[in-house]
């Protein structure tokens, strides 16, 4: 099974984008990412509706390679347009997977306090 990492970047400015935080799996990660979604949203006060942030970017990684080309360099970029960022359709579907990986977390701990019973 592949494995990936995620990273969650951030532009401000006019610059390049940012490394925001890093996580080594898929719920965490969304978790992260609807997390500065949120904050975003409060800190600019968008009136207009829930909406992904425009200059926040997730990336979804293969884990474990080597991205350089025959002359030692890189042509990967972790930019806008890379192929390996993550898009979603809009706000409420970024929402959607976070409700699910919440609903089961919530889950697996009432599986393991009654284990424990």
């Amino acid at each position: 099974m592949k494995e990936y990492i995620y990273v969650i970047a951030q532009k401000r400015g006019g610059g390049d984008a940012e490394i925001y935080s890093v996580w080594n799996n898929y719920e965490g990660a969304i978790k992260g990412y609807y997390d500065v979604n949120v904050s975003e949203r409060k800190e600019y006060n968008n009136n207009n509706g829930p909406s992904i942030s425009s200059w926040v970017f997730m990336y979804e990684l293969p884990a474990n390679t080597d991205f350089r080309t025959k002359d030692g360099w890189s042509d990967t970029k972790i930019q806008k347009s890379s192929q390996y960022r993550m898009k979603f359709k809009d706000f409420y579907e970024l929402e959607d997977l976070y409700k699910q990986i919440i609903r089961g977390d919530k889950l697996e701990r009432i599986l393991n306090d009654n284990s424990e019973l």
